[in-house]
């Protein structure tokens, strides 16, 4: 099972983030971790940042994405 089959069988508001480590203690499993979401793409905090530094739109999405080809379809 991968990690976001995972969070979302038992709740995405438990386990808000793909990104989280499990460690066994006995009976009990803790799981920490960080961020919120499925852990792939685009994170909305740090486009907003960049955005805010002044970065175009295009240059935001080639930093989360290296490999799209942006073009105009209008």
């Amino acid at each position: 099972m991968n990690a976001n089959d995972f969070r979302l069988m038992i709740g995405p508001n438990n386990l808000l983030s793909t990104s989280f480590q499990a460690k066994s203690t006995g009976k009990n499993i803790t799981f920490s971790g960080r961020g919120w979401g499925h852990g792939v793409g685009l994170c909305q905090y740090g486009a907003q940042a960049m955005a805010q530094k002044g970065f175009p739109w295009a240059a935001i999405l080639k930093h989360y994405y290296p490999e799209i080809e942006l073009v105009r379809v209008y």
